[in-house]
């Protein structure tokens, strides 16, 4: 009878040092409280709404807190590193990597004139080659006039087909203005876009103290002698 109850005993221990430890191991591995019992937090929300309360809510968890003791008076201020203003957005991060291309693929105003020229040639090859295609619609359509004019003083219909080639020809010389007209389109963006690279180029050199083309310093004014003092007289 005494061994089982020796056994019960032993479980009993065994049992009670398992919780023991495991209360222990909970209590060290439990997060730090980074305020104090019974302080308040203050915060704004995305709103602009202000609100207090012992924790923050999860939405909330990065943006600037206000700590308060019981009394009201701030104890501390916390500023996680993680929060982004609104005019932190995509744009500035855009803008940001186009600085760093702008500084990386030019290292004067001059080269950023000639990509803008090597940029432009495309669109005016295109528009020569245009041209010339408008020129001989031009030309074809003027012809077929000539054709049609000719059956009309002789009295005579205008054959269907001529008249179907006219109206090809008034379709061709339409759609090839309007192919011409993008292609200015595109080479005045291409100058717009080149000319806004080249002012921020200029401005991201202005704020480099290194820099080549950076603006000098103003000199600084000579600060003026001060007079003379006239020797002094004794009456005699």
């Amino acid at each position: 009878m005494r061994k089982p109850c020796l056994r019960i005993t032993i479980l009993c221990i065994l049992a009670g040092l398992v919780l023991t430890s495991g209360q222990l191991w909970a209590e060290q591995n439990k997060p730090a409280d980074t305020t104090q019992k019974g302080s308040i937090i203050k915060w704004v929300d995305e709103k602009g709404v202000t609100h207090y309360g012992d924790h923050m809510p999860v939405q909330d968890a990065n943006r600037n807190n206000t700590v308060l003791n019981k009394q009201g008076v701030v104890v501390k201020q916390n500023q996680p590193s993680t929060v982004v203003k609104p005019e932190q957005d995509q744009a500035s991060i855009d803008q940001q990597k186009h600085d760093r291309a702008l500084r990386a693929a030019f290292s004067n105003e001059q080269e950023i004139d000639a990509a803008r020229d090597r940029n432009l040639q495309t669109d005016e090859t295109a528009i020569k080659g245009l041209e010339q295609r408008m020129s001989a619609a031009q030309a074809r359509m003027d012809a077929n006039k000539k054709l049609a004019d000719d059956f009309i003083k002789r009295k005579k219909p205008v054959p269907p087909d001529l008249n179907q080639e006219l109206q090809n020809n008034s379709r061709e010389i339409a759609q090839t203005k309007q192919q011409i007209a993008q292609r200015q389109q595109s080479m005045e963006a291409t100058r717009q876009r080149y000319d806004n690279d080249k002012r921020r180029f200029a401005e991201l050199k202005g704020q480099d103290p290194n820099s080549p083309t950076a603006a000098p310093a103003p000199a600084a004014k000579p600060v003026p002698a001060a007079p003379a003092s006239k020797p002094a007289t004794t009456k005699h």
